[in-house]
């Protein structure tokens, strides 16, 4: 026969340890809460990253569209020589007539899905002001120095990026070199 004592040897008085303890489910809840707190942090930076990212290369592509349409079509562009600044450079600003009629660039031409879409893109590039700057080098330089600066204002900082090419001084106002050439003053 068993006795009393043989059969707290047994174990059958022991209380049987199953689940975790309150202190081990707080130390469990507040390691998971610092994790998703540190991930959800890392993906708010990864957003803001991608978006001032979105930002610079809609920038770079409206400089390059800008100082393409220069480039290209100079003589859509108001070059005021006679407002050179003491670093020698003076304003480029778009003709009345030309592609470019205010500070705003132009919206790239794509077929986009829906209206919607198309007022974002709307929305995206309407933020960003252009502005032409020129120099000539020295008096008898064959090209002008151009620089198209882009300007925008995104999370409460201004931000610009430029871009700088040349374009030759005899497509400026051919008309004008034409009549210099013959010994005339242009009008």
């Amino acid at each position: 026969m068993i006795t009393a004592m043989q059969f707290k040897k047994l174990g059958r008085y022991k209380k049987v340890k199953s689940g975790f303890t309150l202190v081990e489910i707080i130390v469990a809840l507040s390691i998971v809460s610092l994790a998703f707190s540190i991930f959800i942090s890392l993906f708010l930076i990864a957003v803001r990253l991608a978006a001032e990212e979105r930002d610079n290369s809609i920038a770079m592509e409206v400089g390059e569209n800008v100082l393409n349409l220069l480039v290209t079509c100079p003589d859509s562009f108001s070059w005021e020589n006679e407002r050179t600044n003491d670093l020698g450079l003076f304003p480029i600003v778009p003709d009345n007539s030309g592609v470019l009629r205010s500070k705003i660039p132009p919206v790239p031409t794509a077929d986009l899905v829906s209206r919607h879409a198309h007022e974002r893109n709307l929305g995206l590039y309407n933020k960003f002001n252009c502005s032409v700057w020129g120099r000539l080098l020295s008096k008898d330089a064959a090209s002008y120095e151009v620089t198209v600066t882009v300007s925008w204002r995104s999370q409460g900082r201004a931000h610009e990026c430029a871009l700088t090419s040349a374009v030759g001084a005899h497509r400026i106002h051919p008309a004008n070199n034409a009549l210099e050439a013959v010994g005339e003053t242009p009008l």
